[in-house]
């Protein structure tokens, strides 16, 4: 007698499920950031833990060179009311 598989069983699912996370967003950031000229990088900022595994929070930082300064940018959540936009 064939059960019914868990959720998200097949590679084609995972992919519609999860198709991008905050890792993505900020390398994606950084790539556009430094294709404008503009000093970038992305770090995993926060480790957190949920029954059974560990997951991370990945943020963009930029260099604001007026105030000669990294900034963080969680560009997951720009634009959502989260936080300022930089």
């Amino acid at each position: 007698m064939a059960s019914t598989p868990p959720r998200c069983t097949t590679r084609a699912a995972r992919r519609r499920e999860s198709w991008a996370h905050a890792a993505h967003f900020a390398t994606l950031a950084c790539a556009l950031l430094r294709a404008r000229g503009v000093a970038a990088r992305a770090r995993c900022f926060v480790t957190y833990f949920v029954e059974g595994r560990g997951l991370d929070h990945w943020i963009a930082e930029y260099w604001h060179t007026a105030e000669a300064r990294w900034v963080r940018v969680d560009t997951e959540h720009v634009g959502s009311g989260y936080a300022e936009h930089p």
